[in-house]
């Protein structure tokens, strides 16, 4: 089991995450992924229930309401931008 915890990638540097098995995946954290503004790309190739997935911005913008909308797959972003779209 993995758990991604309160603010662990805050303001990093990255541009891809891939989830490659997230039913392995305890949580994701409230804010663990805020201010990653270069983060433009999130695969998820399995699911993430809504208990796992804080409601506390894990992601920038309006990533965790797409994802719990639409499902596993590959969600882009423009750089420095709050709108995601699944592909």
């Amino acid at each position: 089991m993995v758990s991604i915890d309160y603010e662990d990638f805050r303001n990093a540097d990255i541009t891809d995450i891939i989830f490659l098995d997230p039913s392995n995946i305890t949580i994701i954290g409230g804010n663990a992924f805020y201010g990653c503004t270069s983060l433009v790309s999130v695969s998820f190739d399995g699911t993430i229930t809504t208990a796992q997935f804080s409601i506390n911005e894990p992601f920038p913008g309006d990533l965790r309401a797409k994802y719990l909308a639409g499902g596993t797959g590959t969600y882009t972003s423009p750089e420095e931008s709050n709108v995601w779209t699944k592909q």
